[in-house]
């Protein structure tokens, strides 16, 4: 598999405490937690220089949004909210966080998707460290995404869950119907900006009326 491991080491988010408290590998705590996954990635192959400035920017956003990196790979970065640290708000965190990306990283091309749902988020005891793990459809589920977006050249995706909780606050489009896994078709909407600046021509009533009949098959509608 392509994905990365799904573990985490950060300070801020996982206690530390000495050896006698933990014996075994099987002293683990896992809870279920509704939880927002924003995986970025590299487009392209690029030279160092624009690699660094890639994991700085989407590092420090993640820190000013106050996510969790979950995996890091050189190339990806996938973060978690409402995992590690208790987020309210967590779809609307993660869509500030690639806005924000979206403002500050113009050394390279890249792409971002991110997901909502269900994850199993576990602290388990290894040396003396708690460790940080998740599990999960909308951790799953945001790879392929994010490859998926690179391939029809999409900037920021999201899955309609995502949209549904963020939408008083975005411009986004719907742009296609996906199938991931075994689930039903999820319609994925490409993130357009904030709702402070003036309206895309891509994100009026028309637009949207349109793809929604192509949905639907009626053509001559959509066309009109």
């Amino acid at each position: 598999s392509d994905a990365p491991s799904t573990t985490s080491e950060e300070g801020d988010e996982m206690e530390t405490c000495d050896d006698s408290h933990i014996n075994t590998l099987s002293e683990t705590t896992i809870k279920s937690k509704q939880s927002t996954v924003l995986c970025i990635s590299l487009s392209h192959e690029f030279d160092i220089a624009a690699v660094t400035t890639f994991s700085d920017v989407t590092c420090a956003s993640i820190e000013s949004c106050d996510g969790s990196i979950i995996t890091y790979s050189g190339n990806m970065i996938c973060s978690l909210w409402n995992a590690f640290k208790p987020s309210p708000y967590h779809a609307q965190q993660a869509v500030t966080c690639a806005m924000t990306i979206h403002s500050r990283l113009h050394c390279c091309q890249w792409n971002i998707a991110i997901t909502t749902g269900s994850l199993y988020i576990g602290k388990e005891g290894v040396k003396g460290k708690r460790l940080g793990f998740a599990v999960g459809k909308p951790l799953s589920l945001s790879y392929p995404l994010v490859k998926w977006a690179k391939n029809i050249q999409v900037t920021i995706v999201l899955q309609d869950k995502v949209y549904e909780q963020v939408r008083s606050i975005i411009y986004a489009r719907p742009i296609d119907s996906v199938q991931l896994q075994n689930d039903r078709p999820d319609i994925m909407y490409e993130l357009q900006g904030s709702r402070k600046r003036p309206c895309p021509a891509t994100c009026s009533p028309s637009f949207t009326e349109a793809f929604s009949s192509m949905q639907q098959l009626r053509l001559s509608d959509a066309i009109r």
